[in-house]
């Protein structure tokens, strides 16, 4: 990580779950937290500033599908480098993440835990 507050782009959560993603990746990495509701708006945030992590929700809470999203963002030349995780309890979808170049994830109910921020933490410092 740089001297410079990272940006984190929260994709698919309800507003509710933003928030609370937003205070404790505010509170752990003085981040900056931005929130994309749909693929579109994503990608539209992505390419029109640096991005450091994006966490994907596994339902996108207005329609879309966060392990295709995962997919799409990992195989694209363009952003395949920036870090992207999936928020979701389910064991199987964070296999499935991984399985589609995500880093391991977290689930909502780890939200703050030393395990999240350790996965975050990790996804932002980058490769060793």
């Amino acid at each position: 990580m740089t001297g410079d507050a990272p940006c984190i782009l929260t994709v698919g959560h309800c507003a509710a779950d933003h928030a609370a993603l937003a205070r404790v990746l505010e509170e752990a990495f003085d981040a900056v937290v931005e929130s994309a509701g749909s693929a579109p708006d994503a990608w539209d945030k992505l390419a029109r500033r640096r991005v450091d992590l994006v966490a994907v929700n596994r339902v996108f809470e207005f329609g879309g599908d966060g392990l295709e999203f995962l997919r799409q963002l990992t195989s694209d030349p363009r952003f395949a480098s920036v870090p992207a995780m999936l928020v979701s309890n389910f064991e199987w979808a964070q296999k499935q993440a991984v399985e589609r170049g995500a880093l391991p994830g977290f689930g909502k109910d780890a939200l703050g835990s030393p395990a999240m921020i350790d996965a975050v933490r990790r996804a932002l410092e980058g490769p060793a």
